[in-house]
């Protein structure tokens, strides 16, 4: 049993854990836009608000990142995964805000698929 003489930082898989939360989040709300697509812009702008958590969360992972000497993975892998995290919130974000800007009627049964 060794001592630690400097703890390995544990909270990035918690913050990890919150990112992949906004994930679901904004998945849900992508299908319920597709399901009832009635009240578009209000959804938008919770899609906003969704993609805006994720990018503080990938934030403060770099933040936390930046100021942590031994990390529980390598610091070039944690700065990959919270980025590649925030971008798949990113690419859901813009899907929505296309549907709005390009005045979409009703997404079709093939997009509602594909969507899922």
């Amino acid at each position: 049993m060794g001592i630690r003489l400097i703890p390995r930082e544990e909270k990035f898989f918690d913050m990890f854990y919150e990112q992949a939360e906004t994930i679901v989040e904004a998945a849900d709300l992508l299908d319920a836009i597709i399901s009832d697509f009635t009240d578009l812009e209000r959804k938008v702008m919770q899609m906003n608000g969704i993609e805006h958590k994720a990018d503080e969360i990938c934030h403060r992972i770099v933040g936390k990142l930046n100021v942590t000497f031994i990390t529980p993975l390598d610091q070039e892998d944690i700065h990959s995964l919270a980025s590649a995290i925030d971008d798949i919130v990113d690419y859901i974000d813009a899907t929505v805000e296309r549907l709005m800007l390009y005045k979409v009627g009703k997404p079709t049964e093939d997009f509602a698929q594909l969507a899922r």
